[in-house]
């Protein structure tokens, strides 16, 4: 699962410095704040998966489908952060 998420976040990180709106300071600050962003909105949703009742649910091998909320969820909050990157920069 570590695996994953270290993955997920290199990529994110790479892919968001394709863009030079995201190299600026400004612009890798937002990047930073965007991802603890995605991070705490996952969390909120993970939590409610698995402790919808206030007792942890124990799903199995199934439960992996949470982890792939991660992935969605990190590309929406690229693409709304290097929109806001490039509209700042103008």
């Amino acid at each position: 699962m570590a695996f994953v998420l270290v993955f997920c976040v290199a990529v994110y990180l790479s892919v968001s410095l394709l863009f030079k709106h995201n190299r600026t300071k400004k612009g890798i600050k937002n990047v930073l704040i965007s991802l603890l962003i995605a991070e705490v909105i996952v969390d909120l949703l993970w939590a409610i998966i698995y402790y919808h009742n206030g007792s942890y649910m124990n799903y199995g091998i199934g439960a992996v489908y949470g982890l792939l909320l991660w992935i969605p969820i990190l590309a929406v909050t690229l693409i709304i952060i290097t929109v806001k990157n490039k509209k700042s920069e103008r």
